[in-house]
């Protein structure tokens, strides 16, 4: 947006209203652009929300962003193994039979780790200060 704006600069005309005003018409022309390259590429889907409002993209991005450092101290805080097999699951997208593989520990101990991993997980998203980091309350 704001390299649209520095490019454009030149049609900027006070007459028509503030430098506000106008960066707002900027923003609002670079967002309706996006929308229409996605409903070109046939990434946006009929009723996606996405694609008719990209404020709840922008809302779950800055949720995701501000219990960040909440999962990175949670991830730190689980025993290696137990971090080891969410992250093999959870990231690599890996079954916890073959993550249990690749740490090198029977499948049935896998699960029972990686439940404890994500019991704990859910226990810090589910807290009150994860609450209060998206000001989710409801």
């Amino acid at each position: 947006m704001w390299l649209q704006a520095f490019t454009g600069r030149g049609t900027y005309d006070a007459a028509r209203g503030t430098s506000r005003t106008w960066l707002f018409g900027v923003a609002r022309n670079v967002l309706a652009a996006h929308r229409r390259r996605r409903e070109h590429d046939g990434r946006a889907l009929p009723g996606d929300e996405e694609s008719s409002d990209p404020w709840h993209a922008i809302d779950r991005r800055l949720d995701a962003a501000a219990v960040a450092p909440l999962i990175r101290d949670t991830l730190a805080g689980l025993p290696n193994v137990e971090r080891e097999l969410l992250l093999l699951v959870a990231w690599e997208q890996l079954t916890p039979s073959e993550a249990a593989a690749v740490v090198g520990i029977p499948a049935g101990t896998a699960r029972s780790r990686l439940h404890r991993a994500r019991t704990r997980l859910r226990a810090a998203l589910d807290s009150p200060e994860s609450l209060r980091l998206t000001g989710d309350f409801a």
